[in-house]
């Protein structure tokens, strides 16, 4: 009962009790008596009655070595659901252990049992959503709450954690209970039609051990739901320096001159696409560029960015066999353009991309606009800010009447007029960080602008006041769209790394306003380290080393985007750059 109140008190959120869940401490004492079952590796054959009150199911899962050897389910109000599904998930597991079936396996279980992790979620009451629940499907919340469906006396479930290792949404785990129960695959709006099906939602008590042989964590959406009181100075240097060891583990591993890879699954322990666009490579590697210089970052660490930035850089230079050139996409060419000089500029390490490599990809910034600095029909609109931003990295050492300069200004100021007001947040930072090159003193003409789009995305933020129980870690993302039904994702990161540009001006953040607007960058902060994959997260992942530090697109997936973890990066190490130049001496 100590560990339980250790526990408890750790995680006085996702440990209160709830009238749609099961109890708390209870639901932790039966987790502590299968923990019990599964070192001993015998799961009693005669049913127990183990169940906290109030619970109606239960998923158990074993894993060893990130692989799921064994998952039980079972529905019921018998008492007896824990009991039935980790019987099951024994039942699965144990012929799947990697040991013989010898006279000596009774004394290697013993040894091996304590490698396994165990996951329990236990499902609370079951809600009946009324006859139009296919319109109420898509707005459950994905990873919090489970769906179940009925037939007669046939009750089938998908729990919310099972959905959140496969990526699956409410919609399509409706489709797998279905199926369960003999139903053809049918959109939401037919099924509703049949009226001898029951559809419902409910809530669950997550636990799962992140390591091996570690004491259980009560989790949210399968991860802990980060206080805004632990976002400082401390936290975003360590989640920073975790960012930056991640992204090298999307380093390709063959003796190709491949740069990096795509986005990593925690659950199959894979990369798609195996070879990351030449945007997300650049961008990875300007990220990577601007952590080696960044304040509070240990020299390892530092040298570390500073080496895979430039074999980044290097190894697009070099075109493969089953490769397309990455200067055909203007984008692209411009993000190189960028991550190049942010590299040289480090100068931590030799600089080793071709210089005709890096003056074709200026060549084809300076093509994306005309000789009055206007954009040419055939420049994507998606991308222009991060264009005209390199347009105006190219021409920083000009004087300010120079020609290429007048260019990079009129692009610059082109992508303002054309940008609708509502739409800017998703140009950033690359439309401020370009404004601020080109008026390093002095007056800033799109000031105003700026901190307009500053408070758009604040008033689109979700705050204390919007959350309810389906939506506890969303505090600080920024919706785009009315209420919670676009809830937030990775989108936030790009408002966010406006925000700590900002932040290290004093043209745009007064020396009186430093302290509040720190205050109020903290819940984004907080929605970015929500974002990224912790030490509690780890039992979904197949491989804990490569999953550390990576930034999931958005709270219910299982996938880590290799552009969110750049994203995120570069806003946290801008985020520390400001905070270190707006410091007040003591």
């Amino acid at each position: 009962m100590v560990l339980a109140g250790l526990l408890l008190a750790a995680s006085p959120l996702l440990a209160a009790d709830a009238p749609d869940k099961p109890p708390a401490r209870e639901s932790l004492e039966a987790f502590h008596r299968v923990a019990d079952w599964v070192r001993a590796w015998d799961v009693p054959q005669e049913p127990v009655a183990l169940d906290p009150p109030g619970t109606r199911g239960a998923h158990v899962a074993l894993r060893f070595g990130g692989r799921v050897l064994g998952r039980g389910t079972a529905l019921g109000e018998d008492g007896r659901t824990i009991w039935s599904a980790a019987r099951e998930a024994w039942r699965q597991a144990d012929p799947a252990l990697p040991l013989e079936r010898d006279a000596l396996r009774a004394d290697k279980l013993k040894e091996f049992a304590p490698a396994i992790q165990l996951e329990i979620e236990l499902a609370g009451a079951l809600t009946p959503m009324g006859r139009d629940w296919h319109r109420e499907i898509g707005a459950l919340s994905p990873g919090v709450e489970g769906v179940a469906a009925r037939i007669g006396d046939a009750l089938e479930a998908v729990f919310p954690t099972q959905m959140l290792a496969t990526d699956v949404d409410p919609e399509r785990g409706l489709s797998v209970v279905t199926g369960r129960l003999g139903l053809p695959p049918l959109p939401p709006a037919e099924l509703s039609k049949r009226p001898e099906v029951r559809v419902y939602r409910f809530a669950t008590r997550h636990l799962a051990q992140p390591r091996p042989g570690v004491p259980p964590c009560f989790l949210y959406r399968g991860s802990r739901i980060v206080g805004i009181g632990e976002v400082d100075g401390a936290a975003l240097r360590l989640a920073a320096a975790q960012l930056s060891a991640h992204l090298a583990m999307h380093e390709w591993p063959g003796a190709e001159r491949h740069g990096v890879m795509g986005d990593y699954s925690l659950h199959q322990d894979s990369f798609a696409p195996l070879i990351a666009p030449p945007f997300s490579q650049a961008l990875a590697a300007l990220a990577l560029a601007r952590y080696a210089t960044c304040p509070g970052a240990e020299g390892a660490s530092r040298l570390a960015a500073a080496r895979l930035a430039g074999d980044i850089l290097a190894e697009l230079a070099i075109v493969e066999a089953s490769e397309s050139d990455p200067l055909e996409d203007p984008v692209a060419a411009a993000m190189i353009v960028l991550a190049t000089r942010e590299h040289v500029d480090a100068r931590l390490t030799p600089a080793s991309v071709p210089a005709e490599f890096v003056e074709r990809a200026a060549a084809g910034v300076r093509s994306a606009v005309n000789d009055a600095g206007g954009w040419r029909p055939e420049t994507p609109a998606s991308g222009r800010s991060v264009i005209a931003l390199a347009l105006v990295s190219l021409a920083r050492d000009e004087a300010p009447d120079a020609p290429v300069r007048r260019r990079a200004e009129a692009a610059v100021r082109a992508v303002f007029r054309e940008i609708p007001p509502q739409a800017l947040p998703t140009e950033m930072p690359w439309l401020a960080w370009a404004e601020m090159l080109l008026h390093p003193t002095g007056e800033i003409p799109a000031a105003e602008a700026l901190r307009g789009v500053r408070d758009l995305a604040r008033r689109f933020e979700v705050s204390p006041s919007d959350l309810d129980a389906a939506w506890l870690d969303c505090e600080g993302g920024v919706r785009f769209g009315p209420g919670m039904q676009s809830p937030p994702t990775w989108s936030t990161l790009k408002p966010a790394a406006l925000h700590a540009f900002m932040l290290g001006d004093e043209r745009l953040t007064a020396a009186g306003e430093v302290h509040a607007e720190v205050a109020r960058m903290r819940p984004a902060l907080r929605f970015l380290l929500q974002l990224t994959v912790r030490e509690e997260s780890l039992y979904l992942a197949r491989d804990a080393e490569r999953a550390l530090g990576g930034v999931r697109p958005a709270p219910w997936s299982s996938t880590v985007s290799l552009d969110a973890t750049s994203m995120a990066l570069l806003a946290l190490t801008e985020t520390l750059r400001s905070l270190e130049a707006r410091a007040t001496p003591r």
